[in-house]
């Protein structure tokens, strides 16, 4: 069916995002009671869109091919429409008309470099170069993974027993001394584009590291 009603969400193997920016992939469960048989999606996978704006269109899985061209249009994107076994080159995705915040837009297009690329909604529109012409994603919504870019996920902390690991959780480590450990005292311990909690690897700090 297009449509099916459900009594309620399992997100045990997921992490939650806010119902109404949520993206949602899972199986169709059935839980009983002695009041009847009810519906549950079990959530495998949770996508949050990047602000309030209604989502228009269909909905693909884009990823950025890498490839860079000469003359335009350039067939520099692969998307996949959701659901479907239909995928195509496009040339390019448009995401920043949206008006999402810049953080957000930049992780998404780091995002659509790996395996698991960006969720887009959104329709075409034809361009046209010196190369010929394409079909172009302008997208009225993204959505980025659980994983990344999403406000429930704890702070990045420095942790271990010389403050030598970045994790969102505290971590016991052996405590050998080693001079490189005085270069993470002053470098920052957050998020990366990945979704994984590391130190940003400043010009400093990696001058720092070569020298130790």
């Amino acid at each position: 069916m297009a449509e099916c009603y459900v009594a309620s969400l399992d997100w045990s193997n997921t992490s939650g995002v806010p119902i109404d920016r949520a993206l949602l992939r899972g199986t169709l469960l059935t839980s009983g009671n002695r009041n009847g048989k009810y519906g549950v999606l079990k959530v495998d996978e949770a996508w949050q869109a990047s602000n309030d704006s209604r989502p228009g269109g269909e909905f693909y899985r884009v990823r950025d091919l890498g490839l860079r061209c000469i003359a335009a249009p350039c067939l520099s994107h692969n998307e996949a429409k959701l659901n479907t076994t239909i995928s195509r080159k496009i040339a390019g995705v448009d995401i920043n008309s949206i008006g999402s915040p810049d953080d957000l837009v930049s992780q998404a297009f780091q995002a659509m470099t790996g395996e698991e690329g960006v969720m887009v909604a959104g329709t075409h529109s034809a361009v046209s170069g010196p190369a010929g012409r394409a079909q172009m994603l302008k997208a009225t919504q993204f959505y980025l993974k659980a994983s990344v870019g999403t406000s429930n996920l704890k702070p990045c902390i420095k942790t271990g027993c010389s403050g030598q690991v970045c994790a969102d959780e505290t971590v016991m480590t052996t405590c050998e001394y080693r001079t490189e450990y005085d270069c993470y005292k002053k470098a920052t311990c957050e998020r990366q584009s990945n979704g994984n909690c590391g130190f940003t690897k400043t010009p400093e700090l990696t001058r720092c590291l070569a020298r130790k």
